[in-house]
């Protein structure tokens, strides 16, 4: 007992100094600049304040108010809309090729009411100072410069177009004149009075109206003219035409071209005979007109 008493201050001596170096490590631990950031939640820094420039104005006026993802973007102007020409023209006729034909395909037969000449035009085409830009079931748009004007087919130049009566049939001159002045001969042979086809052909909107005009394409080249909503009291009823035919030639002459069409439109008044050539259901047929 008396050697392990003398001895037990080694012991004491060895324990402190366990307990000094487990405090050491302790210590060295809580006080690592690594371990102490990696235990410590992070803290979100205040934003340091920023200064905003103030609002441009040229931005807020180039803003679109009406698109929110478009910045700096203008809102598009709005295009004037065009206005009846001035211009001493007057429109004949339309042949209008609907979609989804070619819009260059449609024409428009317009008079110089000045030196009274006819011509045939399209998209692209010039009529005095203006080039016409498109060509509608009723009027054709021309550009004079930095406007753009039309033409309709239902008024008369430099007025704006008047509405059009709604009368009865029977009270129609025109067509008591179509009645009276047309007869037909036999299957396919018809009689028409001078004066009941002047009268069709001074009456131009009447006529028009009568039936809608497309040229016929085949192949892209044109074969002739197609009628379609041929009205029964029309003049093209009363010579024997329906919805669906194919007029491709006149007096034996194919309307293989604007120009030809033309023709045959202007030498009508002068004409005493007229032959139809005419595609229909797949046949072809002629038409013979006897004007007196």
């Amino acid at each position: 007992m008396e050697r392990l008493l003398r001895h037990r201050w080694i012991l004491d001596f060895a324990t402190i100094a366990a307990c000094a170096a487990l405090l050491a490590h302790a210590a060295a631990r809580a006080f690592d600049p690594g371990v102490a950031f990696a235990a410590m939640p992070a803290q979100r820094r205040p934003a340091a304040p920023v200064n905003k420039a103030p609002p441009d104005v040229d931005t807020i006026v180039a803003r679109n108010l009406f698109c929110s993802s478009c910045r700096g973007a203008r809102a598009t102007p709005v295009a004037a809309a065009p206005e009846q020409t001035a211009l001493p023209l007057a429109v004949l006729a339309i042949m209008y090729a609907p979609p989804p034909r070619d819009p260059r395909s449609s024409l428009a037969v317009v008079r110089d009411t000045e030196d009274q000449s006819i011509h045939a035009v399209g998209i692209g085409d010039p009529l005095r100072d203006a080039t016409v830009v498109d060509v509608g079931p009723t009027r054709i748009l021309l550009r004079r410069g930095e406007a753009t004007q039309y033409l309709d087919l239902l008024a008369r130049p430099g007025r704006p177009p008047a509405t059009p009566a709604v009368v009865a049939v029977s009270a129609d001159p025109l067509a008591a004149e179509i009645e009276k002045g047309i007869r037909k001969l036999g299957e396919r042979s018809y009689e028409i009075d001078r004066a009941t086809l002047n009268a069709v052909l001074a009456n131009t909107p009447a006529l028009v109206q009568g039936a809608r005009i497309f040229p016929e394409l085949r192949d892209g080249k044109s074969v002739g003219f197609r009628l379609q909503a041929v009205r029964p009291e029309s003049a093209f009823a009363k010579i024997g035409l329906r919805s669906g035919d194919v007029i491709s030639a006149v007096n034996g002459l194919a309307l293989a071209t604007p120009e030809s069409g033309l023709d045959a439109f202007v030498k009508l008044r002068s004409a005493s005979h007229l032959s139809l050539g005419l595609e229909r259901d797949g046949q072809r047929l002629t038409h013979e007109y006897r004007i007196r």
